[in-house]
């Protein structure tokens, strides 16, 4: 399961809450191919989710250190959250702009949950309304506070795959199973809205904003709020192959301790 199901279930929630408080959203979904019944079993599916995860606490019983990890990491993205209002209140005239980005209506019954879905919604509000992004200051300021976001929310992520992860012998309890088939119903939910997305970011990007799902190469270029972006922007996670390197100043393939501080040109031949 590449995305986290606090991750996942937070999309869900923030995506149906912006379907339902906008009209021109819904309709613009749906002229994509995303019905309005899709965003009812949505509704139903993110209150699903969410007991399962109190189902879980209650069948296993409570974990303190992992729920304390929780909090940290919750209160965390609140701070975070709390700067970016200061940021948009303090340089966004137009309070309808104001409210959309800070999302007050938006709420679930799990805390955690109801700070990933606000803090989604942040970030898929400042990547897509240019009358946010241009008066803090641009791309490269807002880059900068998207990535701190996602830095945030990812430690989020984190302890709340620790949190509901099996030990031992758990693996085998249905609460488990019923956990990851959960996880794939809310992934197909995304992957059916993704399309329609984009469809509607061709009409207004400012509508998919609203969302809290940005798909790829929409508003600013900041990977995170894409519900498939595991690293922001795509990060390359595995090592390239020596055998089609070609030279480079900036680093070494295969230097085995040798060279250490990338001195010269920067190639060592690899040794076996």
């Amino acid at each position: 399961m590449a995305e986290s199901y606090l991750q996942l279930l937070g999309h869900v929630v923030s995506a149906v809450h912006g379907i339902k408080e906008s009209g021109d959203l819904a309709a613009a979904l749906t002229k994509g191919g995303f019905a309005k019944d899709r965003a009812t079993a949505g509704d139903k599916l993110a209150h699903d989710a969410e007991a399962l995860i109190r189902q879980k606490i209650d069948t296993i019983g409570e974990d303190r250190t992992r729920e304390h990890a929780i909090h940290a990491a919750t209160q965390e993205v609140e701070m975070w959250m709390q700067t970016v209002a200061f940021k948009v209140k303090k340089a966004v005239e137009e309070e309808s702009a104001v409210d959309l980005v800070l999302a007050k209506s938006l709420h679930a019954h799990d805390h955690a949950v109801t700070v990933v879905a606000k803090a989604l919604r942040m970030m898929s509000m400042l990547r897509c309304d240019d009358r946010v992004h241009a008066r803090l200051g641009g791309a490269a300021p807002t880059r900068e506070t998207l990535n701190r976001g996602h830095a945030l929310t990812k430690k989020l992520y984190r302890a709340s795959d620790i949190r509901l992860a099996p030990e031992g012998d758990e693996a085998e309890l249905p609460i488990f199973a019923e956990l990851a088939a959960t996880h794939a119903k809310l992934h197909q939910w995304l992957v059916d809205l993704e399309p329609a997305a984009r469809a509607a970011a061709a009409k207004d990007v400012r509508l998919v904003g609203r969302l809290g799902l940005v798909p790829d190469g929409v508003g600013i270029p900041v990977g995170g709020t894409s519900f498939a972006v595991v690293l922001h922007e795509r990060g390359q996670t595995d090592a390239p192959d020596p055998n089609g390197a070609s030279d480079c100043t900036g680093w070494s393939a295969g230097r085995q301790g040798r060279n250490s501080e990338n001195l010269g040109k920067g190639w060592v031949t690899q040794t076996s």
